[in-house]
């Protein structure tokens, strides 16, 4: 087993010259399905499983709280609040924890701040981000720039990040925000500071719904009209994932939306492999006790790789929990069955 596995690394062996992006998928489907009628070792198929799963780059998510105050429609924050008390499990990321959390954290590992809230919400988001950026780490954002007001300034004066999402407020109401003349002002200087500093390339605007709020609209119209920002850096979405099935599809609120969402159905063939589409293996979501939970879709916080105040992030990753203890493989992970990216080879 072990040699097969040094001879598909080997440079010269043509498949895994493309392993990136969307080509390390197709050709590690391709192999498998080639090797399947050879090979039904469990150990390979372990291999394969985490390849498919996984992206070049770890990528640690932050969320520095639990609960939103934004109840967006689209988001099942009463769901990871209840679940949250249930397991007693701590509402703030102390920040002295989040010192102890980074020394567990490899340096090439991407700090995201996203999660499952709004990053600004926290008291300390600054700290934190000043910290992690001291330490040498890559940092990426999503941010509907709702929260502290020290912490919407800080977004329109700091150079932390290496890219920076605005997911922005709909004609719809979906995304509860109170689109106040002070927001937008703050909004304004961040997306000019963040333009100037990243460049357009590194900024992306976002709206779950038909259009922009009215008065975002005009905003966006001013900056592409003094061209710091452009219209491919604008999407409007009307597709949205159903957050591991989480979300009531049957919410008026998304009479006009597409969902992502399909059965998963179990293939009739001999020996089928399950593995995550998404590429989140490799892409976990830290919560505020120090626990890395599995996937930014399981607001149930259903599966904890581990707790990053005592274990190392590059351990948790190789999943000897996961390929142990569930069915993952099978097709009959608890938390993954309702997700759309949970798909068999």
């Amino acid at each position: 087993m072990k040699k097969i596995i040094n001879l598909l690394n080997k440079p010269y062996f043509f498949i895994f010259k493309v392993l990136k992006e969307k080509s390390k998928t197709y050709s590690l489907i391709t192999l498998y399905k080639i090797i399947s009628f050879f090979l039904k070792s469990n150990k390979f198929r372990k291999y394969i499983s985490l390849k498919l799963s996984t992206k070049k780059q770890s990528t640690l998510e932050i969320t520095g709280q639990i609960g939103c105050t934004m109840m967006c429609t689209y988001c099942p924050q009463t769901l990871i609040v209840s679940e949250a008390r249930e397991k007693n499990i701590d509402k703030i990321l102390e920040l002295e924890n989040f010192s102890k959390i980074l020394e567990n954290v490899p340096i090439n590992t991407k700090i995201s701040w996203a999660g499952y809230t709004e990053p600004l919400l926290h008291s300390n988001f600054m700290d934190f981000v000043k910290l992690a950026n001291k330490k040498g780490y890559t940092q990426t954002i999503n941010t509907t720039m709702h929260g502290k007001l020290i912490s919407q300034e800080f977004m329109a004066n700091t150079n932390a990040f290496e890219s920076v999402g605005f997911h922005l407020p709909d004609n719809e109401g979906l995304m509860k925000l109170n689109v106040k003349e002070s927001y937008l002002i703050n909004l304004e200087k961040a997306i000019r500071h963040q333009a100037k500093v990243l460049g357009r390339e590194q900024i992306d605007i976002k709206i779950i719904g038909e259009k922009p709020h009215i008065n975002l609209e005009k905003l966006l119209n001013k900056l592409l009209s003094e061209d710091i920002l452009n219209n491919s850096q604008i999407h409007s979405s009307l597709q949205i994932s159903s957050r591991n099935n989480y979300v009531d599809q049957k919410n008026d609120g998304f009479s006009f939306f597409s969902y992502f969402k399909k059965d998963i159905e179990k293939e009739s063939i001999s020996n089928p492999l399950y593995y995550c589409s998404y590429q989140r293996l490799n892409s976990n979501v830290l919560i505020p006790n120090g626990e890395v939970n599995i996937c930014c879709n399981d607001y149930s916080l259903g599966f904890s790789l581990g707790n990053l105040l005592n274990e190392k992030l590059d351990e948790l990753q190789k999943h000897k929990k996961l390929m142990t203890e569930t069915d993952f493989l099978n097709g009959n992970m608890t938390v993954c069955n309702k997700c759309e990216y949970y798909k068999s080879i």
